[in-house]
This record gives structure tokens, C-alpha cells and sequence, in this order.
């Protein structure tokens, strides 16, 4: 992104990266930018001749951002590395940026191997450590919407999208964390060996930015996706979830440039950092998971779908003794739509849950969680013979009134209540209503 005389340029990169970074600060400098500021992963860059200009990037843990600001100790490290033959640039968090024209002597800044190879580790691995609660409470926010509720998740576009943008942040951090880890076991054995630490050249960086852009264009075009899909009049939309985020993050923002102004002390700084990421962690969950444990839903229908229903208690007994409407909710997502039905009162009562959809691992999933569940409960769902067509399958607990339908496009959930109605009649008219149409 170019305005005027400047560039701004976006690079993912982890502190154990700091030598390819270098090596991308020359390239842009032979291309006629020269770097004056780094902001998180922007680079920001001004107009000049090409020229080759060698670049420094210095971790420096000590000064890392929880530490109150030590403007005299900072001073006499950037006159030091003055003296070395060393421009100052800038500053950003745990790493300082200096620049020297390439035919100037010099003297490297980096000396002692075994020294740098601690500090690059220590500061590395702070920045995935900072990133493992949150990814924590993303692997606990997808394990609980896909297994609690797993007829609301596949039927929600909510839902799905909130799984398949934690799956990609979740994916995104492991592998941060995984080339942390073999690096780190790598360049510890080199250093044993060899007295020399490797680091990750520009080109290996550039490729994990390919696949880390790969994955947020795929999470942009989600988005998309899903805002076109979903229902913007919802009051928990994802239009609503996904402004409130944006929102919070930055409030979040602004609060730690503000923090930054201030001299606070380092317990300070860690203790409303921590506050910062509990907050966050409680808005997602309770917009997300918080959802889905509670399973509600403001789409509620009553008489008017009722009277459309394939399949109603009227069904089963005389209309006369219906005195109220029943619940019926009903979802729809990109995956399935799912019908709930229930009409309680003292002497008779209804449910069931209908899944239908046009893909058929949606229809096994769900059918494999349905028998998983009825395990753990302790009431096994058995397949039982019926005179339906083969592509029709029955199961039936050992209380002889759990049934479960599976056809090619849909799983029915339900139970048998009705003292005046069997089991064969209540099958048959299961059948007759949702299937054989």
C-alpha cells in the first residue's frame, strides 16, 4: 500500500525470525524504501534512492513491553551501538531496528551466540505463550458447539462460522508454535555442535506469510460468506457478533497505547494485560458458547407452522384435546435445516427433532453422535427390523420408547409417550409423515 512517498508493507514474523527480517528490510531498501517504524506486523516505509543498506535487528528481552520504560539504559545502548556504526530506526516491542550504509565499517552487535540463541528463545516464546490461552479457549469454544448441541451447531450458520473461524486461528497458532518448537530444538543442536545458531531466511518467512495470508483471505471470504447468509434482523447475528469483536478489539487497542504513555509498573502492566484477555475471553464465550449451551433461539413460530407441519401431535390423538399451541423452532444454515416440535401438558406430551440435509456425512455425523450419546447415557439405541424400505434405518433404546429415523436426508429424534398408542403405529405414522412423501 503506497501513499506518496511511503509504503506500508504487512509481515507476520516471530523473533527468532529477526534475521529474515533483516534480509526483507535490505530488499526493500534496494528497491528504494527505506524502513522508519514497525507497528505489530505493518512496516512502514519512506521514499529513497535504491541503495544497499544493512539492516540489525536486536532482540532485547529486557526492555520488553511489561517493563517500565528505561530511557537511560536505552540511550546508552542505542550511544553504544552509535559508536558501532549503527542508526538508530525504531522501536518495536522486544526488538530494535538499526540501519548502516553497507560500505561504512561496522562492528556487529550481535557477539555472543549462546547469549542471543537464550534472549531470541526467551522473547519467542513469550509471544506464543501470550497466544496459548486464547487458543485454549478456542479449542474449548469449537469442542463445545460441535459436541453439546450437534443438531443446533449443524443447522446454525452462527454456529458454523463461529467453529470454522476458530479452527483457523486454533490451526494458524499451532503452527506458529510448532516452528517455534522445532527451530528452537534445531538451532539448540547446531549451537551445541557447531558453535553457530541457524535462523529462518526471508524466503522460508515469506512462505509461512503465504499460508498465514492463505488462511485469513479464506476467513475474509467466510465472513462474507456467512453475512450473506445469515439472518442480519437476528439479534445475535454475525453481523452483530462480528461488530461487537471489532469493537472490543479496539477499545482493547486503544487502552494499551494508553497503558504505553503511562509509567506504570511491570505488575501493573501484567495485571490489566491479564484483565484485557479475560475480558475478551468472556465476551467471545458467552457470544458463542454461551449460545449454544443455552440453545435458544427469538425465531420461535407457533399456530401459523404449526398448521404447515408434516407431522404434529394431532397426529396421534383427537384435535379436541388440544388446548394450547405448541413449540416449534425452527433453523436453517448452509449445511441443514432442523425442525423441533414439543407439545407438553399432564396427560400427554410430543417432541421430536428433525435434521435434513442434502450432504450425506452431515446426516452420518449427526447419527453417530445420536448412538455415542444414548451409549453414554446407558440406554443403548439398537437397530431394529421394520417392514420400510431398506434406506430407511431404525434404532430404538432398551426403554423400548427412544426412536431414531435415518434415511439419506434426514435423522428424526423422538420418543413414544402415548399409553394408547404402540410402538408399530407410532412408527407407521412416523414414516408416513416424514418420509414417505
Amino acid at each position: 500500500m503506497i501513499f506518496n512517498d511511503t509504503k506500508i508493507t504487512f509481515l507476520i514474523y516471530s523473533h527468532y525470525e529477526y534475521t529474515a527480517v533483516e534480509e526483507y528490510l535490505e530488499i526493500m531498501a534496494q528497491k528504494g524504501w527505506l524502513l522508519t517504524k514497525i507497528k505489530g506486523p505493518f512496516f512502514r516505509f519512506k521514499k529513497i534512492e535504491p541503495q544497499k543498506i544493512k539492516y540489525s535487528v536486536d532482540v532485547i528481552g529486557k526492555f520488553s513491553y511489561y517493563d517500565s520504560k528505561k530511557y537511560n539504559e536505552l540511550l546508552e545502548y542505542r550511544e553504544y551501538c552509535s559508536a558501532a556504526g549503527w542508526d538508530f530506526i525504531c522501536q518495536a516491542n522486544e526488538i530494535q531496528v538499526f540501519c548502516s550504509k553497507e560500505n561504512t565499517e561496522i562492528v556487529s552487535i550481535h557477539t555472543d551466540e549462546t547469549e542471543k540463541f537464550e534472549q531470541v528463545f526467551k522473547s519467542s516464546l513469550r509471544g506464543r505463550l501470550s497466544e496459548l490461552f486464547i487458543t485454549i479457549m478456542l479449542i474449548f469454544n469449537v469442542y463445545s458447539q460441535t459436541t453439546y448441541s450437534i443438531e443446533y451447531f449443524l443447522s446454525s450458520n452462527f454456529s458454523i462460522f463461529i467453529a470454522f473461524i476458530g479452527t483457523l486461528f486454533i490451526s494458524t497458532n499451532i503452527i506458529k508454535l510448532i516452528n517455534l518448537i522445532v527451530w528452537s530444538i534445531r538451532a539448540k543442536w547446531k549451537l551445541k555442535k557447531y558453535g553457530f545458531t541457524p535462523y529462518n531466511t526471508y524466503r522460508v518467512l515469506r512462505i509461512k506469510n503465504i499460508l498465514i495470508s492463505t488462511l485469513s483471505l479464506l476467513a475474509t471470504f467466510s465472513i462474507t460468506l456467512f453475512l450473506i447468509s445469515d439472518n442480519l434482523d437476528k439479534e445475535n447475528s454475525i453481523l452483530s457478533l462480528f461488530i461487537t469483536v471489532i469493537t472490543f478489539i479496539i477499545i482493547i487497542f486503544l487502552l494499551k497505547e494508553f497503558i504505553k504513555k503511562k509509567k506504570y509498573s511491570r505488575n501493573a502492566r501484567i495485571t490489566i494485560n491479564i484483565a484485557c484477555i479475560f475480558a475478551f475471553a468472556f465476551l467471545l464465550l458467552s457470544l458463542t458458547t454461551g449460545r449454544i449451551l443455552s440453545n435458544t433461539n427469538d425465531d420461535k413460530n407457533y399456530d401459523s407452522t404449526y398448521s404447515d407441519l408434516n407431522l404434529n401431535i394431532a397426529d396421534f390423538i383427537s384435535n379436541e384435546t388440544i388446548d394450547k399451541s405448541p413449540n416449534i423452532d425452527y433453523n436453517q444454515s448452509i449445511l441443514a435445516a432442523k425442525t423441533e416440535y414439543s407439545y407438553g401438558s399432564k396427560d400427554k406430551y410430543f417432541s421430536y427433532t428433525l435434521l435434513q440435509s442434502k450432504y450425506p456425512l452431515v446426516i452420518k455425523l449427526l447419527e453417530n453422535r445420536l448412538l455415542n450419546s444414548s451409549i453414554k447415557t446407558g440406554h443403548n439405541l439398537v437397530k431394529i427390523n421394520t417392514n420400510f424400505p431398506k434406506n430407511i434405518i431404525v434404532y430404538l433404546d432398551n426403554k423400548n420408547n427412544h426412536f431414531v429415523l435415518v434415511s439419506e436426508n434426514k435423522v428424526v429424534d423422538t420418543r413414544n409417550f402415548f399409553k394408547d398408542v404402540s410402538n408399530d403405529d407410532f412408527l407407521n405414522t412416523l414414516y408416513s409423515k416424514l418420509f414417505n412423501n
